[in-house]
């Protein structure tokens, strides 16, 4: 089972176009948006493929495809990385830093701005706290309804459930303390049941006496990967700075 050159361009292509729209995608969608080389029966053939071999589903009443969580794996493994444009940084990096001056807890005000960066609901652990369970925070709770996925109201109650378990929060997002890596499980990847519909990316930082400290988006898997991963570099750089800058101070 070979995935050609081919076969990539069409999978990556759903899976950007799905995370865009929420709606199933066609053959004659990715012929015209973008560039297969091939006829849209040639698209059919290939992602009915796909579909055998576990990386598209197809919904009942549609004929379009949309990811499997095997699919969003190879996405997330072969995407390129996404870099914010320079202007757009360095607002973002201007605001925050306004924001820290109205908010005395740096971690409240990290989770706060980036959930609504990115429109999703965001979880947190503050490395200067001596209690574990204390120093978990959530933001944007309320986030989960601006998506689709959580009109269903099963799903929104199983993340909202998942939400209220303090130890639970706490090990996902301290569990991989590894500094400069960002963890993301999809769907069926996370261990908890709860999280089964739904997608986590954790990167951690640190402050200078080696403690770590962790920030976590949760969203749907048709998560927009590429922007979380960047705007969470962008911020935990930012908390880099200014733990060091307190230290300093």
């Amino acid at each position: 089972m070979e995935m050609s050159e081919r076969k990539r361009l069409i999978l990556n292509a759903i899976v950007s176009e799905y995370i865009n729209t929420a709606e199933p995608v066609g053959s004659a969608s990715i012929a015209k948006k973008y560039d297969a080389g091939c006829s849209t029966a040639t698209i059919r053939n290939e992602m009915a493929e796909l579909e055998e071999w576990g990386y598209l589903d197809k919904p009942h009443t549609s004929a379009g495809r949309i990811p499997s969580v095997r699919g969003y794996r190879f996405y997330v493994n072969s995407m390129a990385p996404y870099a914010l444009k320079e202007q757009e940084r360095r607002r973002m990096q201007e605001e925050f830093l306004e924001q820290m001056r109205d908010m005395e807890n740096l971690i409240v005000a990290a989770s706060d701005f980036i959930s609504r960066m990115t429109n999703y609901t965001v979880i947190a652990s503050d490395c200067f706290e001596d209690n574990p369970l204390k120093c978990v925070y959530t933001g944007g709770v309320g986030k989960i309804f601006d998506h689709p996925e959580y009109k269903n109201l099963e799903r929104a109650k199983r993340l909202i459930s998942f939400m209220d378990k303090r130890d639970s929060l706490y090990r996902m997002i301290s569990g991989f303390p590894e500094n400069g890596v960002v963890r993301i499980t999809i769907g069926d990847e996370n261990t908890d049941e709860d999280l089964k519909d739904s997608s986590v990316v954790i990167a951690n930082y640190y402050n200078r006496d080696g403690r770590c400290g962790g920030l976590g988006i949760i969203g749907p898997t048709r998560m927009h990967y590429q922007k979380v991963v960047a705007s969470l570099g962008m911020v935990t750089e930012m908390l880099h700075f200014l733990i060091d800058k307190r230290r300093d101070e």
